[in-house]
């Protein structure tokens, strides 16, 4: 029996050690910060695109359209209107 109180002693110590030592050490060492990042999603190709991160921009009517590349904002700035029409 006294072994298997050892070992039952040894797993509550590895249980708070490591289910509750750990973590608040980690939350004070390396504390968890949320970025927001906006995102867009690209006329031309519908892919979504990190607003910071976007390959090229483009200013129409008033608003900024976000291009995951130069390629996409070409096709858009020759015919945005093809681009900005609701899909059926």
């Amino acid at each position: 029996m006294r072994g298997n109180e050892i070992i039952k002693g040894n797993l509550i110590q590895a249980f708070l050690y490591n289910g509750i030592a750990i973590p608040v050490a980690r939350a004070s060492l390396y504390p968890v910060t949320r970025e927001v990042i906006e995102m867009a999603m690209d006329p031309v190709c519908n892919m979504v695109v990190d607003e910071k991160k976007a390959a090229a921009t483009a200013d129409y009517k008033g608003k900024t359209y976000y291009f995951c590349a130069p390629g996409c904002k070409k096709a858009f700035l020759q015919n945005p209107e093809k681009y900005l029409k609701p899909s059926k």
